[in-house]
Order: structure tokens, then C-alpha cells, then sequence
């Protein structure tokens, strides 16, 4: 993406249904004029109503249930075709969040280039709001991650591949059960038909549950990943 000729902006949601208390990462997608998308910095997002509504960042919170449209924004660009959020009336995910997978299979997981071990976090913040790490890493090519524990209900994934693609610019992540079973589909580029994905990456999305979890990145990029939670 020339991010000296964007055009238009795209409004993904990760779900558009979630109980009232519960989170979820918006994704914003820019445009430029020869047709290339892909995520760039400096969006924001809108959402009306607001009432009941907590934004930070591309970090949406709904604590009143009702029908939310929400729309990324850049500067003087609104996607035209914002996505519509249903907050279902239910209690704050945080107080009996599980995850609970659509699919749960034995999963055979590639060795790992550094061995498995619950990683030391830091101390969170005094923020309702603020994140804090749990765990922080570099590779490259198909890897899999040390195991790491979750307290909160409310984590997130954050990568950033820094370079241009190798290969046809591929990048996947999964979520494993500290067990080994699968768990979650995260992200996946072959999700996303008709994107350019041949200069750097960069994402976040949100994750509900609390309990042993490892990634496992299929790419063959160079890549930086943090996972965090809510204190």
C-alpha cells in the first residue's frame, strides 16, 4: 500500500455479535489508487451510538446491549460501509470467560525452535484500560511459541512482520491449548482473497479465556509477536 496515495479505508470486525462486557479488535484496512490494501497506521475507528461504548485505540468495549455501527477512519477518509456490531444483553465476559472452540481436534505440533516455558509477565497498569505483556518474541519461517499462561479473561495478539514478503507473502497464526489441542483459528492471509499481502504486516486481535496457550506462525516471514491481557 502507498500510504502517500490512500484512497479508501475497509472495516473488518473479527465477530459481528458479542455479549455486553465482552471486547473485540477492529481491523482497518487502507487502499490506495492502484487497487493494493493492506493495514497501515494511523486509523481510528467511529461507533455510534456511543452510549455504552469504550474505544482505545482499534479496542472496542460494549456494555449496553444494541445494535452498533462501527467505521475505521483516517484523516478526512470514513469507510463508506461501516460494519454493524450486535451487543447482546449478558454479563461481563471478563467474570466466566472460557474459551470454547468450534472445532477441538489432537493436534500435531512442529518441534519447537525454543523449548516451552511459562514466561514471566510484567506488572500491569493502573489503567481499566492498560495492557500488559505476557510474552514477547522473534523468528522466522514456521515456528512455534514458548508456552504461556493467561489470568485474564481478555487477551490479545499483536505481530508485526517488519520486512517485504518471502515467498507469495503468507503469514497464519493458531492458537494450541497448553494440552496440545487445537483451539483457534487466529489469522489466516488466505482468509482474505484479493489482497496484497507483499509488504510488511502488521495486526491485533482479541481472544476470550484464561489458561495455558502456545501459537503456532506459519510463514516463511521474518516476524515480532507480543501477547498481552487485561489486567
Amino acid at each position: 500500500v502507498d500510504v502517500d496515495d490512500i484512497v479508501g479505508v475497509e472495516t473488518l470486525l473479527p465477530v459481528h455479535e458479542m455479549n455486553a462486557g465482552e471486547s473485540i479488535d477492529v481491523t482497518c484496512l487502507a487502499s490506495d489508487s492502484a487497487g493494493h490494501q493492506g493495514p497501515v497506521e494511523g486509523f481510528a475507528i467511529v461507533v455510534a451510538p456511543m452510549d455504552g461504548v469504550s474505544i482505545n485505540g482499534l479496542w472496542l468495549s460494549g456494555i449496553q446491549a444494541g445494535t452498533l455501527t462501527v467505521a475505521c477512519t483516517m484523516g478526512d477518509l470514513v469507510d463508506e460501509t461501516p460494519e454493524t456490531l450486535e451487543v447482546l444483553p449478558g454479563p461481563p465476559a471478563v467474570s466466566a470467560a472460557t474459551v470454547t472452540p468450534a472445532t477441538v481436534a489432537t493436534a500435531t505440533v512442529t518441534t519447537a525452535t525454543v523449548a516451552p516455558e511459562l514466561v514471566t509477565r510484567t506488572a500491569p497498569g493502573s489503567s481499566a484500560f492498560a495492557w500488559f505483556d505476557v510474552a514477547s518474541w522473534e523468528s522466522s519461517g514456521n515456528d512455534v511459541s514458548p508456552l504461556f499462561h493467561i489470568e485474564a479473561g481478555i487477551w490479545r495478539v499483536m505481530w508485526v512482520t517488519p520486512h517485504d514478503s518471502a515467498g507469495d507473502g503468507s503469514f497464519a497464526i493458531d492458537v494450541y491449548n497448553g494440552d496440545g489441542t487445537y483451539a483457534l483459528d487466529l489469522y489466516d492471509t488466505a482468509d482474505n482473497v484479493g489482497i496484497d499481502f507483499g509488504g510488511p504486516l502488521r495486526g491485533t486481535l482479541g481472544i476470550l479465556g484464561a489458561g495455558d496457550y502456545f501459537l503456532q506462525i506459519r510463514t516463511a516471514r521474518d516476524y515480532e509477536v507480543t501477547v498481552q491481557e487485561q489486567p
